[in-house]
């Protein structure tokens, strides 16, 4: 709980939550794997959240021009997924805040 809540503070001033940021480091894996967009249940799969949880942090996260959503080619049920350069960026720091955080913890 102590990580929990020290990544949450430090994570505060970037306007971040955790689940936020595992869904942003959750689209930059799949997209890796796949070297293509993405569709929320492979970031789902990616970092570990359910299909809900994942449709409403990509909901946000693209109202916030982090991520942009389309509609998938095959299938209208689903969308595809890309980070965009404001989401890279983002990403970037927050991974380096949290790798603070873990130093700070590391013995």
């Amino acid at each position: 709980m102590a990580w929990q809540r020290r990544v949450d503070r430090a994570l505060r001033p970037l306007a971040l939550t955790q689940t936020q940021l595992l869904a942003l480091l959750g689209t930059a894996t799949a997209i890796e794997k796949f070297q293509d967009a993405v569709s929320q249940a492979e970031i789902g799969a990616a970092c570990g959240l359910d299909l809900a949880t994942i449709s409403a942090v990509a909901r946000k996260l693209h109202d916030l021009g982090l991520i942009d959503r389309g509609p998938h080619g095959l299938d209208g049920r689903k969308c595809r997924v890309i980070l965009t350069r404001e989401g890279a960026l983002l990403l970037r720091q927050a991974v380096a805040v949290v790798n603070q955080v873990a130093g700070e913890l590391d013995p």
